[in-house]
């Protein structure tokens, strides 16, 4: 189990609107989480946005690019420092949060979002060096600007089910999944969603009994309460 020696928390919840974020690997099913979400959402009277996180403009920086390439040597060869990464990405996350989707809800909305803060800290944690004490107090105060949502999905695959689903996609047939950085990841995501409280949704479930877990735990937090116009 990695150390993580600072606490970490989020900050208070939104006080209108509906914020719910979806974190997990690859081929986890989060996509399809979200839009039965989203319908789910809409038909109780929410206005519903999605995001996918983070923006386009920060996937096109070199760091994050070299990262992309190879996650496992991309630090340990000198190419990425996962510091510097964790601020660029995290940065990027908070921007699109103040000027996006704070005033949306504010405005009532419900936003679900794809890959939030916690992937950003997943990547942090499987580092193969590690941050030190005092960079991990920076990440700790970062942590704290980040809204908590009113629920934080986890999703979680095997290893062979998320290569099969990866391969299926047409632009990613030919693509090769790590066994070893897949299984770093799923490690590092339980290691974050125990310290947030998250909810676990296991994909190896079928896609009816995933959603009625999703389904569930926003009814108890979220439904019960009327949509704010």
């Amino acid at each position: 189990m990695i150390d993580i020696p600072v606490p970490l928390a989020t900050g208070p919840k939104p006080e209108r609107g509906v914020l719910v974020s979806f974190s997990g690997v690859d081929g986890s099913g989060k996509t399809t989480s979200i839009r039965r979400l989203k319908g789910t959402l809409r038909r109780n009277g929410y206005r519903v946005r999605v995001f996918k996180l983070p923006s386009n403009e920060c996937k096109k920086l070199r760091l994050f690019t070299e990262y992309k390439k190879d996650p496992l040597t991309a630090e340990p060869e000198g190419r990425v420092d996962i510091f510097s990464m964790f601020l660029a990405v995290t940065g990027d996350r908070l921007n699109t949060i103040r000027t996006k989707i704070l005033p949306l809800l504010d405005a009532g909305y419900a936003v679900i979002v794809d890959r939030y803060l916690y992937s950003a800290l997943c990547e942090a944690v499987i580092s193969s060096s590690g941050l030190t004490p005092t960079q991990w107090r920076v990440v700790s105060d970062i942590i704290s600007e980040f809204p908590t949502p009113h629920v934080a999905f986890f999703t979680r695959v095997s290893f062979i089910e998320a290569r099969k689903r990866i391969n299926a996609r047409e632009a990613e047939r030919d693509d090769y999944v790590d066994p070893l950085l897949f299984n770093a990841r799923i490690d590092a995501f339980e290691i974050v969603r125990s310290k947030f409280d998250g909810v676990l949704v296991d994909t190896a479930l079928d896609e009816h009994s995933c959603f009625k877990i999703v389904s569930r735990e926003v009814g108890r937090h979220v439904l019960n309460q009327p949509a704010r116009a």
